[in-house]
């Protein structure tokens, strides 16, 4: 369990760097895909891009791909620190969100590099938000499961006093 939680790391990682290593035209055609699969709009209208509408949409699209591949980082390296390392509290919170904030600083100056692309604060921060938020998902979903266990704990001892 404890190397596939890392392997499950590395492999998002690979993930997140492989989309980013993807040259401006690829990456505009991933979107126009998805956004075609998705019966949301047609090839010919996101290549002319010929409305506001359409180029705000294409923004939102990849802007919520930047928050939902760092959501994802977020919670693999939440569920690392704690199943591997058994870190708790304060600290796993804070590296949990360091180590993937930390990632996607990396991979924006990676991306400066790309032909085409560019590195922006505003991903960095989109990338930040993602992964504070599947911190604080795990963290609130942990909390309530040792809450439920030392609920069901206290309630078979008192069962067992009870007779």
């Amino acid at each position: 369990m404890k190397k596939a939680l890392f392997i499950a790391v590395i492999a998002w990682v690979a993930l997140i760097s492989w989309f980013s290593s993807q040259p401006l035209k690829e990456s505009t055609q991933q979107t126009y895909d998805f956004l075609v699969k998705l019966n949301i709009a047609e090839e010919r209208d996101l290549v002319l891009s010929s409305t506001e509408e359409i180029r705000e949409l294409k923004h939102v699209v990849r802007k919520a791909a930047h928050f939902g591949l760092y959501f994802g980082l977020g919670g693999l390296i939440c569920l690392t620190l704690y199943g591997v390392f058994n870190m708790r509290g304060t600290r796993w919170f804070v590296m949990s969100w360091g180590f993937g904030s930390f990632w996607g600083i990396v991979d924006e100056i990676h991306q400066y590099f790309v032909p085409g692309r560019s590195m922006l604060i505003q991903d960095m921060l989109i990338d930040s938000a993602g992964v504070f938020l599947a911190v604080c998902t795990l963290s609130l979903l942990t909390k309530a499961y040792q809450l439920a266990t030392a609920y069901r704990r206290e309630r078979k001892m008192y069962q067992r006093l009870m007779g």
